[in-house]
């Protein structure tokens, strides 16, 4: 699945008091920002990136567009470059579940390992991937369910369904696979508009792991 350019950013607070509940992420696009106070720890936030912010931790933040990356911006700074305000309030993000309507996303791969053509046909199921199912119409029945996505995505169904677990109200994990194949997956939701999949494939001597972002474009 692609996904059209848009941005996310997390901001770690100057203030101890709120760094310690959790980051503000805000979902920006066209020329505004809709910002969060999300109960994520900086820990956390560092294992969903990949890694630590660089430097200071003070007004840093991220981006995610084709990927996830650490970024010295801010939401007010995101919203005066698009030709916002410069204003963006702070929502809870127990208040925020997925928003019914046409999602569409991209898949990259983070890692492979295994003999020499595991990359090759790592590189060949990302080929197929990416180009299906395409945008799908959601309805989410007012949680992250992951197996409603799914079968969105996958209207015809298969035998190897994930079996998903409901870990938190922002974190999904599941497991499938067949025929010497294990399949894993850990879903988060960053924001009413997005969220990402991280995928773990294990078999027939190759290990890859793949990172799908996912949003709301309609």
């Amino acid at each position: 699945m692609k996904t059209p350019l848009a941005l996310v950013v997390v901001l770690l607070s100057a203030a101890p008091a709120l760094a310690q509940e959790g980051l503000v992420i805000a979902e920006c696009g066209a020329q505004e920002c809709r910002c969060v106070l999300s109960d994520m720890d900086l820990h956390n936030m560092e294992l969903l990136v990949g890694s630590p912010p660089p430097g200071t931790a003070r007004g840093t933040a991220f981006l995610a567009g084709e990927g996830v990356q650490w970024m010295a911006v801010t939401p007010e700074e995101v919203e005066i470059a698009l030709g916002g305000d410069g204003i963006c309030d702070r929502e809870l993000f127990e208040d925020w579940v997925p928003e019914n309507g046409t999602w569409d996303g991209r898949t990259v791969l983070t890692g492979a390992t295994g003999p020499q053509e595991c990359s090759m046909m790592a590189s060949m199921m990302l080929g197929m991937m990416n180009p299906a199912p395409g945008p799908v119409t959601v309805d989410w029945g007012g949680r992250f369910d992951m197996e409603r996505f799914y079968r969105a995505s996958n209207p015809s169904g298969d035998d190897d369904r994930p079996r998903w677990t409901q870990v938190d109200f922002r974190t999904v994990t599941g497991q499938g696979g067949g025929d010497g194949v294990v399949t894993q997956y850990r879903a988060n939701l960053l924001t009413p508009v997005r969220f990402t999949l991280d995928t773990t494939i294990s078999g027939e001597g190759c290990t890859f792991t793949m990172r799908t972002t996912a949003r709301k474009v309609d």
